[in-house]
């Protein structure tokens, strides 16, 4: 007996020597923390609103942590991940009726998925955020999500339980339906009055006309429209973790967790307060960062973050993320429609010295329009290299000469001596245009190239320029998908403005039927890499831009700021995460 109490002492003693092992280390590091801290971020620019869908790109760092959608991209894994819906939707294809080609994606809402104000979320608040889309009075960019939806159908037994049913397959179906962010019906629209219209309703003008006559109506939208339903905590109901405490204008945007959050589980909040000041000038921002007024600077310039990332306060966070910069080379142009110039531009275009001068090397190369993370990308297409001697002889192949010897390549096209004279237009506002437009220069000069820069406003450059196809060469730039990649609006003929974003005009039929297919191969995901990859193939040989590079995101902290997790998913880093060092 008394060999079993010793064996029992002898366990339990060296059970309480390993607790006692671990625990000093996690106390300590939790000890180590302040217990309620304010995380101070840099933002640039002023949003015009934290409303989701009227708000512009920048502000999806701050409403993203009010607001949830039924799943997110988990920024670790980078995947769908449920958020305010119970799981990822059963999907099914549906085989007959008039919807018969589409899919049906079925979700059900979390139990304990509640508004600010304590009501349930349900599956008429997921309706009425893509419905409120169409209002007459309501002014948004995102109405062509809700154009992927044929119908809805809730569940008459639970009004959590509702299914999308779709007009088509596509391939960015459940991912573009399911990241909508969400709107409470009862707090815009009280009286249901968009009950009373089916979608297909809500998308036919004399509808529209009918509700623009009807003031009860009306108010609806104008209530999600009005200044308060986007600026302040009044007008607004959210989902997510922080709930908005302070707007004052032109000076910083506060957040606030909130108690006893109902998702808990779904989304992190570690920091008390999120204040977002509002700084535009970097030299500031850097001031009010090495005095601690800040504890995170983002949207760097290159030089800037160069010279102060190895202060001894600061900790460099810069990461990978998924912009894609480029040069449109307009393919309907006299001279750049043939593929040969094309490509000889590409040879003679010194991309690793723009890295190297302009992004002090914190880029990477690229061949095509995906991210080179992706598995879809073709690794094994090489970069096309700088080698001006190449570039000569594919553009004297191709009819170019320089017959004057006047440094310029010449050739006769229409029966008239043409130099290969190309104008750039580049965007004055940017910093970073003007210095990748003169190395250019430099560097295609050596292969007979003649390139005209010219500065415009970027605004009118878009309208006036890459919009009617008037130029020759530009500068723009992408983001590019995590995950899978629709290309139709870069990259097909249907796109060519004013349809989409298609700018370089590039035209392929093959690439065309390899879209077309890529988008609806939502049960075929082997065929879908090998169609990526093919279309990567001909936008390489066609050469229709110049991809110049995928930039870093440059972000400094204090040394202060611990567990920031960044990611290749937008906004790039996520402050919910940050435990702040006392």
């Amino acid at each position: 007996m008394r060999k079993i109490i010793s064996l029992i002492f002898i366990c339990a003693y060296f059970l309480h020597l390993q607790t006692c092992k671990n625990e000093p280390a996690e106390l300590a590091k939790n000890l180590a923390y302040e217990d309620k801290a304010t995380i101070a971020i840099r933002i640039m620019k002023e949003p015009r609103s934290l409303s989701p869908i009227l708000s512009n790109t920048s502000a999806r760092q701050i409403f993203r942590l009010m607001h949830l959608p039924l799943m997110h991209i988990d920024p670790k894994k980078l995947e769908l991940v449920p958020a305010v819906a119970k799981s990822k939707a059963e999907v099914e294809a549906i085989t007959e009726g008039e919807h018969a080609g589409g899919k049906k994606y079925t979700y059900e809402i979390r139990e304990d998925a509640k508004w600010d104000d304590g009501q349930n979320i349900t599956a008429y608040d997921v309706i009425f955020s893509n419905k409120i889309m169409y209002h007459p009075a309501v002014k948004t960019r995102y109405s062509q999500i809700a154009d992927l939806i044929a119908a809805f159908e809730v569940d008459e037994q639970d009004p959590k339980k509702f299914s999308f049913l779709t007009k088509e397959c596509h391939i960015l179906n459940e991912e573009t339906l399911s990241t909508i962010f969400l709107y409470p019906e009862h707090f815009f629209d009280p009286d249901q009055t968009l009950r009373k219209h089916s979608l297909e309703e809500l998308r036919n003008e004399d509808i529209l006309k009918k509700i623009e006559a009807d003031p009860k109506q009306m108010s609806v939208g104008e209530k999600f429209m009005a200044p308060e339903s986007g600026r302040t905590a009044e007008g607004m109901l959210g989902t997510g973790p922080y709930r908005l405490k302070e707007w004052i204008t032109g000076q910083k945007i506060v957040l606030e967790k909130k108690e006893n959050y109902w998702g808990a589980s779904v989304m992190k909040a570690n920091p008390e307060q999120i204040v977002f000041e509002i700084v535009p000038d970097h030299v500031t921002a850097l001031t009010k960062l090495g005095n601690n007024e800040l504890d995170i600077c983002g949207d760097l310039s290159f030089d800037l973050f160069n010279d102060q990332k190895s202060k001894a306060q600061l900790m460099d966070r810069s990461y990978d993320m998924t912009a894609i910069y480029y040069l449109p080379l307009n393919n309907e142009s006299k001279i750049l429609k043939d593929k040969a110039v094309r490509q000889a531009l590409a040879h003679a275009t010194n991309i690793e010295e723009i890295i190297e001068n302009v992004t002090y090397g914190y880029a990477r190369t690229l061949t095509g329009p995906y991210s080179p993370d992706e598995t879809y990308y073709d690794k094994n297409l090489g970069l096309r290299k700088y080698d001006i001697k190449k570039a000569i002889e594919i553009l004297a192949a191709a009819g170019w000469k320089d017959s004057d010897g006047d440094g310029i390549q010449d050739k006769i096209i229409d029966g008239k001596k043409t130099d290969l004279a190309l104008d750039f237009y580049i965007p004055s506002s940017s910093k970073n245009m003007k210095p990748i437009a003169d190395l250019f220069l430099k560097s295609t000069k050596k292969a007979g190239f003649k390139i005209n820069v010219i500065a415009k406003d970027s605004r009118m450059l878009r309208k006036e320029h890459l919009a009617k196809g008037d130029y020759d060469i530009s500068g723009t730039g992408t983001i590019a998908s995590v995950g899978l990649f629709d290309p139709k609006y870069r990259w097909h003929s249907e796109s060519i403005p004013p349809k989409g974003g298609n700018y370089p005009r590039f035209n392929n039929a093959k690439a065309d039927a390899l879209i077309d297919a890529i988008r609806t191969s939502c049960d075929d995901a082997q065929g879908r890499e090998k169609m990526y990859k093919e279309l990567h193939q001909i936008i390489y040989d066609e050469q229709p831009v110049i991809f110049l590079y995928m930039p870093k995101a440059l972000l400094l902290t204090t040394n202060k700021i611990d567990d920031l997790v960044t990611s290749l998913q937008r906004p790039g880093y996520f402050p919910e995460y940050i435990n702040k060092k006392k």
